[in-house]
């Protein structure tokens, strides 16, 4: 290899093996990347590019031809050796957020290099540095979680198909709904992000929300975790089965007749129906197009959490009934 190339493929190959169905995700790719060079790989999904990067890496191997990065043939490497060689040569930056909220934005940055041999000392220095390149020099000591942080700040809650939240559909289980997307967020929605939240997904709901089990042409069935002959109840079942089984700590849902009370008890968690009012109910999307809701769910019906404790009931109703 060149001293001019920092990475080098040469009949690069990758295939994939079940039993006798064979996928070739490479085949025999050549290329050249500059030292010191940027370089970007496009193509639609299923071209090979993740699984180009995952050799150059070191974390997956090559079925045919070689991948030289900084002059090592990484085949030739043990998985020991290929372990401490990542820790020397490879950084991934993920697309997703993998920042640790109680972490300062040092300590963060910091974090990776105690994979390596370098001293607290020379760890620091090294975030410091990063830090300071990219313009967040004056930031080293900011926290991602604030001094006087709300009871759900961090907190994986999901909420129902039937609220507004920017960005996804409002369909209240209605196929003609399915495009229905939101512009903006409900308040119930508005009050569960600036309180640290984090929406980790939406619930499904039975159409107009008026049945006592969850199902739907769009999402289908919802079922009961402890067992899928029983019921999870309605409308908010898929927010209490997500309680129950550990998608999120607290669910949003919604009450008229039993539609908080009825799953909590089908599935063995624990909810409350507030009071007419106690939490925020509009719908901006409803609002815009002219269309309220009719007087007698105005009245009646009333937003609410779904958790595994009352303890965690009482830190939900605190930040949804934010004015």
């Amino acid at each position: 290899m060149s001293a001019e190339h920092a990475i080098e493929l040469v009949g690069l190959t990758k295939e994939f093996r079940r039993d006798d169905f064979v996928i070739t995700a490479l085949h025999e790719v050549d290329l050249q990347i500059p030292a010191g060079e940027f370089f970007c790989l496009m193509g639609p999904s299923g071209s090979g590019k993740s699984t180009m990067l995952h050799l150059i890496a070191g974390i997956d191997r090559p079925t045919g031809g070689k991948v030289l990065v900084l002059g090592e043939d990484t085949a030739t490497l043990s998985e020991k050796q290929l372990a401490a060689w990542r820790s020397e040569n490879i950084g991934y930056v993920f697309q997703t957020f993998n920042l640790i909220p109680v972490l300062t934005a040092l300590e963060n940055v910091e974090l990776p290099l105690l994979l390596t041999s370098l001293s607290k000392s020379e760890r620091r220095e090294h975030a410091r540095t990063a830090l300071e390149v990219v313009g967040l020099g004056d930031r080293l000591d900011n926290a991602g979680r604030p001094d006087t942080a709300s009871p759900l700040w961090g907190v994986p809650v999901t909420t129902k198909i039937n609220v507004d939240q920017r960005g996804y559909a409002n369909s209240n289980g209605i196929a003609a709904h399915a495009g229905a997307v939101a512009t903006s967020d409900s308040p119930v929605v508005s009050n569960l992000k600036s309180g640290g939240a984090v929406i980790v997904g939406r619930t499904s709901t039975p159409e107009f929300s008026m049945r006592w089990f969850t199902s739907n042409p769009i999402h289908g069935v919802s079922l009961n975790p402890w067992d899928n002959d029983l019921t999870p109840g309605g409308s908010s079942g898929a927010a209490a089965a997500a309680v129950a089984t550990g998608m999120g700590a607290v669910a949003h849902g919604n009450d008229l007749g039993g539609s908080l009370r009825y799953p909590a008890y089908c599935c063995g968690v624990a909810t409350i129906k507030p009071s007419t009012g106690r939490i925020p109910a509009m719908n901006p999307t409803q609002s815009a197009a002219g269309v309220e809701r009719g007087p007698i769910t105005q009245m009646m019906a009333v937003q609410g959490p779904i958790a595994r404790s009352i303890a965690d009931l009482r830190a939900a109703l605190q930040v949804m009934a934010r004015p």
